[in-house]
């Protein structure tokens, strides 16, 4: 099992993750502005991930469930 405790990249598990870089929005091809980094773990008990996502200026779209929230910056993990 993994010692992530905290949600902060400091533990020793995160450093053997390998890093994705290489990530934008699929729907329009665009790359981000700033560099991004994500990290994926796993043991037989759950998942983690961890991003980094700088940013300039944030914003959001909708104020209830199921709004267009991909409109302004988001971070999503899909599975398959």
């Amino acid at each position: 099992m993994h010692e992530l405790r905290d949600g902060k990249a400091d533990e020793a598990d995160w450093a053997k993750a390998l890093p994705i870089k290489s990530f934008g929005a699929f729907w329009s091809g665009q790359q981000p502005k700033m560099p991004h980094e994500a990290r994926i773990l796993w043991d037989d008990d759950a998942m983690y991930y961890y991003a980094e996502l700088p940013d300039k200026y944030l914003t959001a779209f909708g104020t209830k469930r199921n709004e267009t929230l991909w409109f302004g910056d988001v971070f999503e993990l899909f599975f398959k």
